[in-house]
Formats: structure tokens, C-alpha cells, sequence
């Protein structure tokens, strides 16, 4: 099964990794790469953990 997962480099990200191990997954960052296209049709399932967690700059 091919898995994409957003937020992989959050804490939820990283403790949840290891026990997919037995999955392929894709690791989506949406963080560096501004107006990406995104195609998901690969893949069976999508976690979505991604989140802004820290508003250091006020914005």
C-alpha cells in the first residue's frame, strides 16, 4: 500500500513514521516549494498532519 503523508518532520510525523514501516510512503512538504501541484492519484491512502504550529513572526 502507498501511503502520503504530510507533516512528516512534526512530532506527530516523525513518531508515526516507524510504525508504517511496512508501508511505501511518500513524505509531502508543501514548506519550501511555493504553488506546487500536487497529484495524489497514486496513492491509496493520505494522512494529513501537517499544521502551523508556532506564529514566531506574528503573522
Amino acid at each position: 500500500m502507498k501511503l502520503t503523508i504530510t507533516g512528516t518532520f512534526g512530532l506527530n510525523g516523525q513518531n508515526l513514521i516507524p510504525y508504517l514501516a511496512d508501508y511505501e510512503i511518500c513524505k509531502l512538504s508543501l514548506r519550501d516549494v511555493p504553488n506546487q501541484e500536487i497529484y495524489l492519484d497514486s496513492t491509496e491512502a493520505t494522512i494529513h498532519l501537517a499544521a502551523k504550529a508556532y506564529d514566531l513572526k506574528n503573522v
